[in-house]
């Protein structure tokens, strides 16, 4: 009886990661598809809209979580929530600023070739640290040498076919590109490991709290005035309407998700997307 228990325990909880990456991945493909419009329309500036996301996100999760009590060790958990969440909020707005980035910068294939590398990258910071879970076997490290060789080949490839006049674009785009898969690369990391030691709930509207403030800096810094809401046409509304629509449910989606696998599966999970 007992073996069968947790045998219907074991599917149950296996089903459930699957309806919960399920999530994420529609989340994530049509976040990607409409931030994407949104960048190369020039409509929107990136972060007053990353900061509405945020918020809305926070809205959302404080909407959904029990009211706290102002008690000593309700506050000092609080604080240790944020000060937890204040490196992952960190390299989260540099992660989703450079990936808007990249998206005016070059071609979405150029981009996605690149984030192959990102599996990769977080198995080195993991083995690295120490923090590895399971040891890669030799038919997966074999599997991210031909990944390397790929992106290798593609991107020499790309090179001279482009344009000679073009060197200062391409330094800049290589630039926002590899800070993109360095952020993004050690946020995996680092989330896996913080998630374990609080709910995916609580973490996430911690990481978009401190986020309020550094998108709010990079919003009052801009060079360009944001236009106002009620300034954009009718299509770039229902795109940015959408986009925080959809950062709310992929916040939370992947906080769910990277609790239950590993940091270099998150990676290849999101590059199939």
């Amino acid at each position: 009886m007992a073996t069968r228990r947790r045998g219907r325990r074991h599917e149950s909880l296996a089903l459930e990661t699957w309806v919960i990456m399920a999530c994420y991945g529609v989340t994530n493909i049509a976040l990607s598809f409409v931030n994407k419009d949104l960048a190369q329309s020039g409509e929107v500036e990136i972060p007053p809209l990353l900061l509405a996301q945020c918020v809305a996100t926070v809205v959302l999760m404080k909407l959904m979580a029990p009211a706290a009590k102002g008690e000593p060790r309700a506050l000092r958990a609080f604080s240790q929530r944020m000060l937890i969440a204040s490196p992952a909020a960190l390299l989260y707005a540099v992660q989703h600023y450079t990936r808007m980035k990249t998206f005016v910068l070059a071609a979405v294939d150029v981009v996605l070739v690149a984030r192959q590398l990102v599996p990769i990258l977080c198995f080195a910071i993991e083995r690295a640290t120490g923090t590895e879970d399971n040891p890669q076997t030799t038919k997966s490290l074999a599997c991210m040498g031909c990944i390397i060789a790929g992106v290798a080949v593609y991107a020499r490839g790309k090179a001279e076919a482009s344009d000679r006049g073009t060197s200062e674009a391409a330094t800049t785009f290589a630039w926002t590109l590899a800070l993109h898969l360095a952020s993004t690369s050690v946020a995996n990391v680092y989330t896996k490991h913080v998630c374990q030691r609080m709910h995916a709930s609580q973490y996430t509207l911690a990481v978009n709290l401190v986020s309020i403030p550094i998108f709010l800096y990079s919003s009052r810094r801009h060079l360009v005035p944001a236009p106002g809401f009620g300034s954009l046409g009718g299509r770039a509304k229902g795109l940015a309407a959408l986009s925080v629509v959809l950062s709310v449910g992929i916040s939370l989606a992947a906080s769910m998700t990277q609790k239950r696998i590993d940091s270099a599966s998150f990676a290849v999970f999101s590059n199939v997307l």
